[in-house]
């Protein structure tokens, strides 16, 4: 009875030994998956203050380029305005020179009106 008792003993030992080596074993594994966790819980974190810095430097980009595109229409609108008064200038000197030809017309067809009555002999001249 003796023998059967340490046998028992002994079995129940190796157990308590075998359940506190998987308890151990489990609390290892527990502190190793809580750090882990805390590791990809900082990476998270990171991750996120880099995206949150990312999306910052996006928007500044997007900015900077509506500011750009506005300058740029702003070029376009003022080039189109100087080509439009220069079209008002030609058509100014287009107009100018019509009038400046027509009166060179008119002068050249006095001074023709003129001459030809200067030649053509008065009634003293017959007289």
């Amino acid at each position: 009875l003796l023998t059967a008792k340490r046998s028992q003993t002994r079995n129940l030992q190796e157990l308590l030994d075998s359940e506190a080596a998987a308890l151990h074993s489990a609390q290892v594994l527990g502190l190793d998956t809580a750090r882990s966790e805390q590791a990809e819980s900082a990476t998270a974190s990171t991750l996120l203050v880099e995206l949150e810095s990312e999306r910052s430097r996006v928007a500044e980009s997007q900015e900077r380029l509506r500011e750009t595109a506005e300058v740029h229409e702003m070029d376009r609108s003022a080039w189109a305005a100087v080509e439009h008064l220069h079209a008002l200038d030609k058509r100014q000197w287009s107009v100018e020179a019509t009038e400046m030809q027509q009166h060179h017309l008119r002068a050249e067809a006095t001074l023709s009106r003129v001459l030809e009555e200067a030649q053509q002999p008065t009634a003293a001249d017959e007289a």
